[in-house]
């Protein structure tokens, strides 16, 4: 009896391709997993960024309360570290910073009345974009940096979780 050589390299053909598609599968199930963590990772640090903001915009700035905010969002980037790129850490920090930054102008006594218009209108439509051009320096320097460090986090995050490949 002849060995049947043609259905056992049948066989293993057809093995080594159900075996080679298991591990793609396996692989692709961990990876969707992973991406699937890193996008709510971001999110959440989005999230805790924004509260930020959203507290600065305000104007009732109080540094106990801002650094409350700021150790949240900390917390939220130590958390997800795993998901969460160095860049974009380095990224959120200096948002905060400029966010601080902000805060500390929005709250000084006695702030001149071409900034309290701004300070109104960042506070009711979030937008700091139309600054008067009588506005000193150290108004205008702080919100522009904001705006640019904002608009870093957003470009990036939306890179890392895809939002770019829609």
């Amino acid at each position: 009896m002849p060995f049947p050589l043609a259905e056992t390299l049948g066989l293993t053909g057809t093995l080594a391709v159900a075996a080679l598609g298991y591990w793609q599968w396996r692989r692709t199930q961990r990876s969707g997993s992973y991406l699937q963590d890193r996008t709510a990772a971001y999110k959440e640090v989005w999230d805790a960024l924004e509260e930020i903001n959203l507290y600065v915009r305000r104007g009732q700035f109080d540094k106990e309360r801002f650094d409350a905010l700021v150790r949240e969002a900390n917390t939220r980037i130590i958390k997800h570290g795993l998901h969460v790129a160095e860049k974009d850490r380095d990224l959120a920090a200096a948002y905060m910073r400029a966010l601080e930054a902000v805060g500390e102008v929005l709250s000084q006594p006695g702030v001149d009345v071409a900034f309290k218009q701004v300070q109104d209108d960042m506070a009711v439509t979030a937008s700091g974009k139309l600054l008067p051009t009588g506005m000193a320096d150290v108004y205008r320097d702080a919100i522009q940096e904001m705006e640019r460090s904002r608009k870093r986090v957003i470009d990036s995050f939306r890179r890392m979780i895809g939002a770019g490949q829609i």
